[in-house]
């Protein structure tokens, strides 16, 4: 669990530094949106592009840092995991908290990781000569995502199995 969260920190880290960083590359203005073709069809200043990815940034971190506590604070009603008349109880909330923080972690980095290959293609496109988002790059790397996402999905359901059945 600190080894998933070391990396969901460095991976973090590795965003916020590279964001701005791109200060020092970016042109004053930045293509920030790109249609299909890998066109651009939307720009921004340099400071706001830079900003905003630091504000989605820190959400996105708050999000997976933080998302197991939500196991203590909000009301076990509110609550949805599998099998949670199993895990919601009292002596097994700690053990439920461990998996939710390595799940939870776990799909911060994969996030992370998108975040910053988006970034870097983005940088990229404005860098070139002809501004254009590299299209094929980016599909690779949502299916991927995509992919990470169902089987994280899987392993979910899987951690959230009650100990000693084959399913839950």
């Amino acid at each position: 669990m600190l080894k998933a969260r070391t990396v969901l920190n460095a991976v973090f880290l590795l965003v916020v530094l590279f964001n701005l960083f791109s200060w020092f590359i970016l042109p004053d203005n930045v293509a920030i949106h790109f249609g299909g073709s890998g066109a651009p069809d939307s720009w921004m200043s340099k400071g706001a592009h830079i900003l905003i990815f630091m504000v989605l940034m820190a959400v996105l971190y708050g999000s997976f840092a933080l998302s197991p506590r939500l196991l203590d604070e909000v009301p076990k009603k509110y609550i949805s995991l599998p099998n949670s008349d199993y895990w919601l109880l009292d002596e097994n909330m700690p053990e439920a908290k461990r998996r939710m923080e390595n799940i939870m972690y776990t799909l911060g980095v994969a996030t992370g990781l998108l975040m910053l290959g988006v970034l870097i293609l983005i940088v990229a496109a404005n860098l070139s000569d002809t501004v254009r988002l590299n299209g094929g790059i980016f599909l690779v790397m949502f299916i991927s995502y995509i992919a990470y996402t169902a089987w994280w999905l899987v392993r979910v359901f899987a951690a959230f199995r009650v100990p000693g059945t084959g399913s839950g």
